[in-house]
């Protein structure tokens, strides 16, 4: 039997190594029901350098099928203030990259895929499309997903070059025809419809399937166990996410906190070459092997491993620096929202204003000491966690996490179900 599935085209030029978003979004539509039951066909562009190991560990044959394909950095200029002009070779040679493959599926109209784009892609996009359509009849959709805040501070006042910067690709790509442009979160939206005057509506997170969600209803409604499980860093070892600090706060945690069954969890990959990374992680190395309640991950965890992780995970700090992270979204907040776990903020960010805005357990101690007081008294022996939602329950906030939560294949299924949309044979 010969079966007709849409196929979705996932472009993404950062997807090279083990670590981050970018393998952690396919990794998490991998599990989802219409992959599995084969509604769709996920194809990726990912980079030249992509880890061979992680292709083998992300495709499905027949199903998700990704492919080397970009030479270009995706994050070469992403903290650059430098003007506009010096980014011109670099968005030239990205539009070229984009352009082309487009023409490789140029004989029918195909549904093109991104879940991440700075301003300097955008500009880069939009060239690309306006080529495209300018040389061949043949007219694609664009999914695209906002992700990056046009709206920084700097001190008191924005920074006025950076929005501008935002205002230029994102305005550029919206003028083509095709283009539709969806939010993960609620600031995000808000900043996108100044820039683009059209209505931004929500998407999901793209963190977390149906199928974890119930496991997660059950275990939460299941949960009489007296085990603590404090999760004290997830992801990428990023300096602006508090890696450096993990050795000490570890240190007050450890011999202050009065639970001594409580284990501490950290997971973490290096990514790069950066020595002051890398002594923080021979630090908490030796620190694991001289106490039997820290555990230490490095390894990149697959999807389900990374659920069953956090399935155990009762509490969870984030120490994230204020001034990148002010505007800037987390992805591990919202897993953390999503698993209803006691959330502990040390800093004051964009964490602080979602934490509310999905009316989680949630805690902003001064300092290292208020948090061990919050920590004895939400950790102590014999004291099950019980998550209470606050008055500001509303059907606002549950419209906000159903839609941030809701499976992301079943929504990018849904951008398939035209006619037109590109077709494998199977």
């Amino acid at each position: 039997m010969t079966l007709n599935i849409p196929t979705l085209v996932l472009l993404d030029p950062a997807l090279r190594e083990f670590g981050g978003h970018h393998p952690g979004i396919i990794a998490s539509l991998k599990r989802t029901v219409a992959i599995t039951e084969n509604k769709f066909k996920l194809l990726v562009y990912a980079n030249e350098n992509c880890s061979s190991a992680l292709i083998e560990q992300l495709s499905i044959t027949n199903s998700i099928v990704i492919e080397k394909y970009f030479k270009t950095d995706f994050y070469q200029n992403f903290y650059s203030e430098n003007k506009v002009e010096s980014f011109n070779a670099y968005i030239k040679i990205l539009a070229n990259e984009y352009y082309l493959a487009f023409k490789n599926h140029k004989a029918c109209s195909t549904t093109f895929y991104y879940h991440t784009l700075n301003w300097e892609h955008a500009y880069a996009l939009s060239l690309a499309i306006s080529l495209f359509n300018h040389n061949y009849e043949q007219r694609h959709k664009h999914l695209v997903c906002l992700m990056y805040n046009p709206c920084v501070f700097q001190k008191d006042n924005i920074d006025k070059y950076r929005f501008f910067k935002f205002s230029l690709g994102f305005r550029l790509l919206g003028k083509e025809k095709g283009v539709s442009f969806f939010a993960t979160e609620y600031e995000l939206a808000k900043h996108y419809e100044n820039i683009l005057e059209q209505k931004i509506d929500w998407c999901p997170c793209g963190l977390i399937t149906s199928r974890q969600l119930n496991e997660i209803s059950s275990k939460f409604n299941d949960k009489h166990s007296n085990k603590q499980n404090v999760l004290l860093y997830l992801g990428d070892a990023k300096v602006n996410k508090g890696f450096l600090a993990l050795p000490e706060i570890l240190k007050d945690l450890t011999t202050k906190i009065i639970n001594k069954n409580i284990t501490f969890t950290i997971q973490y990959t290096v990514t790069n070459n950066d020595e002051k990374l890398a002594g923080i992680h021979r630090e908490l190395q030796a620190i694991s092997r001289k106490n039997s309640q820290v555990i230490v991950i490095t390894e990149f965890l697959t999807d389900q491993k990374m659920h069953q992780l956090l399935l155990q995970v009762n509490h969870i700090i984030f120490n994230y620096d204020e001034l990148v992270y002010n505007h800037q979204s987390s992805g591990v907040l919202w897993l953390a929202a999503a698993y209803k776990m006691h959330i502990y903020l040390l800093t004051n960010t964009w964490l602080n204003r979602e934490a509310k805005r999905l009316d989680c357990s949630h805690y902003t101690p001064c300092n290292t000491q208020e948090l061990i007081e919050y920590l004895n008294l939400n950790t102590r022996e014999k004291h099950a966690t019980n998550i209470k939602f606050s008055s500001l329950y509303t059907k606002y906030i549950k419209l906000y996490q159903n839609k941030l939560f809701s499976d992301a294949g079943n929504w990018l299924n849904e951008t398939l179900s035209s006619k037109d949309n590109a077709t494998w044979k199977t």
